[in-house]
């Protein structure tokens, strides 16, 4: 089923039906964590390094720096948080990467899953690209 949702060219297909459940589980997850502990966004973590295009470093600070800005763009864009957007086949993929580049302003019980998405995005920026 795996191969098929990735093989597949039909928009409404097993890949988006696999999204909407796996997105939408993990958005659902986050917005129990910041209601039951009443998260304020701040974070400590393990500094993560990012490469730019160019091959070169850039400071934790620029990678949590881009992680807030993915985190507030729903909200200054769209009037609403990740977890309230609608998703259907045509904005799936920009949830999901909104999602990964939003990953490292996260703090909570799923701080680690938070940390392996932003590390994903910082050591395979073609792949965030690519989604879009």
């Amino acid at each position: 089923m795996l191969e098929e949702a990735l093989t597949e060219h039909d928009a409404e297909g097993v890949y988006y039906d696999l999204l909407l459940f796996l997105l939408g589980a993990i958005l659902r997850t986050h917005l129990e964590e910041e209601e039951e502990e009443g998260l304020d966004g701040s974070h400590d973590h393990e500094p993560l390094m990012d490469v730019d295009d160019e091959g070169d470093e850039k400071s934790q600070s620029t990678v949590s720096a881009s992680a807030q800005m993915a985190a507030a763009w729903p909200m200054q864009y769209q009037g609403k948080p990740l977890h309230e957007l609608i998703m259907d086949p045509f904005t799936s993929s920009e949830l999901l990467r909104l999602h990964l580049l939003s990953s490292g302003a996260r703090i909570g019980m799923s701080e680690s899953v938070s940390l392996e998405c932003q590390s994903f995005s910082v050591q395979r920026p073609q792949c965030t690209r690519s989604i879009s």
